[in-house]
């Protein structure tokens, strides 16, 4: 029985590694993440209409689903229809998703799921950190700050994707080992964390380690007896200080925070134009863009197409807002933001309802992280939207008087 979980394990494990690491290959074309992704959303779209019903504190959806329907509705939405409709199928992949793991995912799998995934991202990390697999793109440019090399990408192909999804994965992991009782999975966690957190370090992007301290706050500190923060003093102290002396010891960490490099190490200041790596200003531009352009674009925004145009014209690059509330409200205007805004905050409000719920801390880090990601980068992560959306699916089952004993089921004895 156990070689027969191996067996499967690594199966499945070998499927999550392929389909991620090839996203970015292109066959005839084509690049192999719409080719997998294409029919998955198609068949969970059908499933989900097919089997529609109310399902108990999730209002929300229905502002996710109506703000794509929104984006026909900007400057350049119906002119660039084809550009349209991709930014609707990205945006409408996280209410779908939360929508079908509401009505097919039980609770058992919805915990089996977190923690698999969680474990399988963390491990996907080894072959790159050994140097087995090269990834398939490049990773943060470390000669900048005198370092060969590039930073860590792993199975992801961009820096943020992997810093953003390692540090919710490595809190998830976290959470996880705070309530297992079976030493031998405890130490199997332990060993996941340390391997997690050399890679998320590894990626030099600073999103992700933000990220990552947001969710240990969250995680850890609470309202509790004074007992619980002495014992909590010295992993605080050992942790603090491991830091402190990597951060001494290590000139391109010093670097990345000081916004210097080895070219203008000791010109630079940090200050509002160069302050995390320029992304203030870049999101200033975004607002100047959505402004100038005169009311139908205050309302109702300049679509994704004239956003690109005008940022090009303007900053010399056709990049994004780095800022996914700035960027919501520069394409889709006032109106957009307004739903973007009641969606998220419905997300947040149904967390807060289930309060008492076992697993309401890990709803509230995983949508707390994403909050501080869509502040720092902005930007869709498909992996992140299942990582929450089945941490969402557990606060709102039937049953809302779960506990420990009922749900914190221990890793080996998981099943689908």
């Amino acid at each position: 029985m156990i070689i027969l979980k191996l067996i499967n394990h690594i199966l499945f494990f070998s499927t999550f590694f392929c389909i991620l690491y090839f996203e970015t290959y292109e066959i005839a074309g084509v690049k192999f993440a719409i080719i997998w992704k294409a029919p998955v959303l198609l068949f969970m779209a059908l499933r989900t209409l097919k089997g529609y019903r109310i399902i108990h504190n999730t209002n929300y959806l229905k502002y996710g689903y109506l703000l794509t329907f929104k984006m026909l509705f900007s400057i350049s939405g119906l002119s660039s229809i084809i550009i349209t409709v991709n930014s609707m199928i990205r945006f409408v992949v996280f209410p779908l998703i939360i929508h079908y793991f509401h009505l097919f995912i039980s609770n058992k799998k919805a915990i089996y799921y977190l923690k698999t995934f969680s474990t399988y991202i963390i491990l996907s990390t080894i072959p790159f950190i050994l140097k087995l697999i090269k990834p398939l793109k490049s990773g943060y440019d470390l000669s900048k700050y005198g370092i060969d090399g590039d930073g860590f990408i792993g199975v992801f192909q961009k820096p943020h994707s992997a810093s953003i999804i390692l540090s919710i994965a490595l809190i998830i992991i976290f959470f996880f080992l705070k309530q297992e009782t079976k030493k031998s999975v405890k130490i199997f966690f332990i060993i996941l964390i340390c391997i997690g957190t050399i890679a998320l370090i590894q990626t030099y992007v600073r999103t992700g380690w933000a990220m990552f301290l947001v969710g240990l706050g969250i995680l850890f500190l609470q309202k509790k007896s004074l007992i619980y923060y002495i014992k909590l003093t010295p992993i605080i102290v050992i942790i603090g200080f491991s830091a402190f002396v990597f951060y001494q010891n290590n000139e391109g960490i010093q670097m990345r925070f000081q916004e210097k490099n080895i070219y203008q190490e000791e010109s630079t200041s940090i200050s509002v134009e160069n302050i995390g790596s320029g992304r203030f200003m870049i999101a200033f531009y975004a607002l100047e863009n959505w402004w100038d352009e005169g009311v139908i674009s205050i309302f109702f925004g300049l679509g994704e197409e004239l956003a690109r145009e005008k940022m090009l014209s303007n900053k010399g690059s056709a990049i994004f807002a780095h800022n996914g509330f700035i960027e919501i409200l520069q394409t889709e205007g006032l109106i957009g933001f307004i739903i973007f805004m009641l969606f998220y905050i419905g997300i947040y409000k149904a967390i807060k309802k289930g309060k008492k719920h076992y697993y309401y801390k890990l709803s509230l880090v995983i949508f707390m992280m994403l909050m501080a990601a869509t502040f720092l980068q902005g930007g869709d992560n498909y992996v992140v939207y299942c990582l929450l959306a089945l941490s969402l699916s557990l606060l709102s089952n039937s049953n809302r008087k779960l506990g420990r004993k009922q749900t914190a089921y221990s890793y080996q004895s998981l099943k689908h």
